[in-house]
């Protein structure tokens, strides 16, 4: 995955980051996940959906954003 936005905190230790705009690097990346093998790359797959469940979640992601707007809200209102 390219190395934009939030990318390389959602993605972790799970996956492999390269620079954005860098089509050799993305090559190089996507070579040492296919030379992982297929057990490997599938401990990779569990351990990034885990990652997602536990960092976020719905339901977290949801509370962050009303957190954020009460803020806003109260901010604008004092």
């Amino acid at each position: 995955m390219t190395d934009v936005g939030d990318a390389a905190r959602i993605v972790g230790d799970t996956g492999t980051i390269v620079p954005p705009r860098s089509p050799e690097s993305l090559a190089a990346g996507w070579s040492r996940l296919l030379a992982l093998g297929a057990d490997e790359r599938a401990r990779l797959g569990i351990a990034a959906r885990r990652r997602i469940e536990a960092d976020f979640a719905l339901a977290d992601i949801v509370a962050r954003y009303e957190h954020l707007y009460e803020e806003l809200a109260a901010g604008c209102a004092g």
